[in-house]
C-alpha cells in the first residue's frame, strides 16, 4: 500500500484519460486481426469467408490470453499469428513492422484530446513533476504520434506501452516499468486513469496512489473491493489541485 509523502511523478493512462479515439480502440480489440493482414497485402479486399473464420477463431484465443493473463501481443505478433492461422508464413520482420505502421497511422485522424489536457500538463510540469504514460496498446509508436499531432509529446518524460513490455495493466510489472522510466519510487508517484480495475486497482497494487477519472460509461467497483482511489476527479483540470492539496497536507 502507499504511504504519505511527496509526489514527484504523475503517470497517465492514454485512451479516455488523455485522448479519445473510438475507432482506433475498436480496431485494437477486434479489427486488428484482419486489418494487419490487409495491410500486408494478403487480399485485394475483404478476406475469403474461410480465412475470416480461421482468423476470428485464432484472435479469440489470443484475446482470452490477453484478458485472462494480462499478456500483450504486439500488432506485429498478431499479424504473424494470423498469417499462420490461414496457412501463410515467411513474412519478414520488416514487412510486419511496415504493415503495423501503416495500420496505426491510418487511425491518427480519429484522435481528439481530452478537455483541459494541455493546461493540466503544463501546471504539473511547472510544479516540477515528471510526467509519463503507461498504456495498453498493441503498437507503442501510436501514442507518440498521437501526442505529436496535438503538440503534447514534449510534456512527457517517458511512454511505456504494453506492446513493448509484453504485459498489460493491471499487471504490476507494467507499472514498475513506468516508474523506472520516470525515475521515481512507487510511493512518490500517482497514476491517473479512467478504468477502475486496470488503472485504480492496478496502480494501487503496484504501490502507487491513484486518481480515478471515470468517463460516462465507467464501472464503479468501490462497493466490491477494499481497493479505492485516493481521489476522484471529473476532468484533467482537477488533477493539479488534488496534488496541491496533498502537498499542503503533507
Amino acid at each position: 500500500m502507499t504511504t504519505a509523502g511527496a509526489i514527484r511523478a504523475v503517470l497517465f493512462d492514454f485512451h479516455e484519460t488523455l485522448i479519445s479515439a473510438d475507432r482506433w480502440f475498436a480496431m485494437e480489440i477486434g479489427g486488428i486481426a484482419v486489418e494487419m493482414l490487409q495491410h500486408l497485402g494478403l487480399w485485394a479486399g475483404a478476406p475469403p469467408e474461410e480465412d475470416r473464420r480461421r482468423i476470428e477463431a485464432a484472435f479469440a484465443r489470443l484475446r482470452a490470453v490477453i484478458n485472462g493473463a494480462g499478456v500483450e501481443y504486439s500488432a506485429q505478433e498478431i499479424g504473424r499469428r494470423m498469417l499462420r492461422a490461414v496457412g501463410r508464413d515467411g513474412v519478414s520482420v520488416e514487412a510486419l513492422d511496415a504493415a503495423a505502421a501503416r495500420l496505426f497511422r491510418a487511425y491518427l485522424a480519429d484522435v481528439t484530446v481530452k478537455p483541459g489536457a494541455a493546461r493540466a500538463l503544463d501546471a504539473l510540469a511547472v510544479a516540477g513533476l515528471r510526467l509519463g504514460i503507461v498504456s495498453n496498446v498493441a503498437y507503442g509508436p501510436f501514442i507518440a504520434w498521437a501526442l505529436e499531432a496535438h503538440g503534447l509529446r514534449e510534456r512527457f518524460h517517458a511512454i511505456v506501452a504494453s506492446a513493448e513490455v509484453g504485459l498489460r495493466k493491471p499487471r504490476r510489472e507494467i507499472f514498475a516499468a513506468g516508474l523506472e522510466a520516470v525515475g521515481v519510487a512507487a510511493a512518490e508517484a500517482v497514476y491517473v486513469g479512467n478504468d477502475y480495475l486496470k488503472d485504480v486497482v492496478g496502480a494501487k497494487l503496484a504501490g502507487m496512489r491513484a486518481i480515478w477519472m471515470p468517463d460516462a460509461g465507467a464501472a464503479d467497483y468501490r462497493p466490491d473491493t477494499a481497493i479505492h482511489p485516493d481521489a476522484v476527479v471529473g476532468g484533467l483540470d482537477e488533477v493539479p489541485a488534488v496534488l496541491a492539496a496533498w502537498a499542503g497536507a503533507a
